[in-house]
């Protein structure tokens, strides 16, 4: 039998800290920052709580919240919904076409919270 050192809170976080992440899951958490991000702007922009927020996507508070701080995994479906619903019509690009997409595409890397147009929710995935 293999015995395990015991560890704080602490170390344990410390440990995983020191693992790199893969490329796919870079992308992931940029993707989902940046979706999380958008969702809250438009929420603040707009003078809304997350409870009158939920009543507008037809979801729970909790679920808000989740989205808001990245834990929620959103299915393409339900990201068409959410923007619908807040006026805005999703783009998507995986980036392997980037010449032909590139136009059509916001640019998330070099806009401001201040410039997100009220009425816009774009889910977009662009080529490095």
């Amino acid at each position: 039998m293999v015995e395990r050192k015991k560890q704080s809170i602490f170390e344990l976080l410390d440990n995983l800290r020191e693992q790199p992440l893969s490329e796919t899951e870079k992308l992931y958490k940029e993707i989902i920052a940046q979706i999380s991000g958008e969702i809250m702007v438009y929420r603040k922009e707009h003078n809304l709580t997350q409870e009158q927020l939920a009543d507008i996507l037809g979801v729970s508070q909790e679920m808000v919240s989740r989205i808001e701080s990245g834990k929620e995994n959103l299915s393409l479906k339900r990201l068409v919904e959410i923007s619908l619903k807040l006026g805005g019509k999703p783009k998507v690009s995986l980036g392997i076409l980037k010449d032909q997409f590139e136009s059509d595409c916001y640019d998330f890397d070099e806009t401001t919270e201040a410039e997100f147009p009220n009425n816009l929710i774009e889910v977009v995935f662009t080529a490095a």
